[in-house]
């Protein structure tokens, strides 16, 4: 499953619209979900931490979370926040694309090879693992131990 990163304002002059900001990334956040990604949202997950911790926490920490991403989607009026500005330099010294529309990111998505399920990969990782040792031992071999190094 693609992981998107989901970037837009988020601090504001009042409680009040900063909520208006995290409602706005959180429904762009849902129409990311319906379209088969993974959304990450750090809106969501820093609600109600405002002043909890120094403006720059905030910024290395969504930093890190997107560099664990493989595409980022801009909400609406991202253009005004410094913060958003900041993800979209970050995002193009590290070559993950990003979209400020749903529809542009679906199509990129389907461009894209998605990345086979955790337990799907992991099956398959085995069976390599199985056809190899399989490949290497002939019945009449002696063990040298060699496999552990």
């Amino acid at each position: 499953m693609i992981t998107c990163y989901v970037a837009g304002s988020f601090s504001a002059d009042s409680a009040w619209q900063i909520e208006l900001n995290i409602r706005r990334a959180e429904v762009v956040a849902l129409e990311v979900w319906r379209r088969g990604f993974l959304a990450l949202c750090p809106h969501t997950m820093c609600r109600f931490y405002d002043g909890a911790a120094s403006y720059q926490v905030w910024i290395d920490g969504t930093k890190e979370m997107l560099r664990r991403c493989d595409v980022m989607l801009l909400v609406e009026g991202y253009e005004t926040s410094p913060g958003s500005r900041g993800e979209i330099k970050e995002a193009e010294r590290l070559g993950i694309p990003y979209f400020d529309n749903i529809d542009a990111l679906v199509a990129w998505g389907k461009q894209v090879k998605q990345p086979l399920p955790v337990e799907e990969a992991a099956n398959m990782h085995r069976a390599e693992i199985c056809s190899a040792e399989a490949a290497n031992v002939s019945a009449d071999a002696e063990y040298d131990g060699s496999d552990y190094g």
